[in-house]
C-alpha cells in the first residue's frame, strides 16, 4: 500500500464539528456528510481546506464533503481550533436545485 501524509481525523475534531452543527442548526453544513482528515506536512500556506467531491470520487467515497486540516498547525495551535473548523465548515453551501456547492471566499487578496 502506498505511504500517504492523510490520516483520519482525530475524534476531537468531529466532537467539535457536532457541537458546531448543534450551536448552528440552520447552516448548511448541518446536512452534508462530511469527512474529516488530517494531513502530516512540515510546511503549509494554508490551515484547512474544504472540498467538494463530485463525479466519482462522490459515488467512491460517499461523502459531500472533505475537510483536511493541517495536522502540525491542529497540533500546535489548540486556540485556533474551534475558528478554524467553523471557517472550513462555512465553505458548505446547498444550493436551490438542492445539490451541493462550495461556497468561496468573500474577499481575496
Amino acid at each position: 500500500m502506498p505511504k500517504t501524509d492523510y490520516a483520519d481525523a482525530p475524534r476531537e475534531v468531529l466532537d467539535l464539528a457536532l457541537s458546531l452543527m448543534d450551536s448552528h442548526p440552520q447552516a448548511d453544513f448541518t446536512k452534508a456528510r462530511i469527512k474529516f482528515l488530517v494531513k502530516s506536512m512540515k510546511k503549509s500556506s494554508w490551515a484547512g481546506r474544504c472540498h467538494l467531491t463530485n463525479g466519482p470520487w462522490r459515488l467512491l467515497s460517499e461523502y459531500d464533503y472533505v475537510i483536511v486540516l493541517w495536522k502540525e498547525y491542529w497540533d500546535d495551535h489548540e486556540d485556533h481550533r474551534e475558528p478554524l473548523l467553523y471557517h472550513e465548515l462555512c465553505h458548505i453551501a446547498g444550493t436551490e436545485r438542492e445539490t451541493w456547492a462550495l461556497r468561496r471566499h468573500p474577499i481575496t487578496e
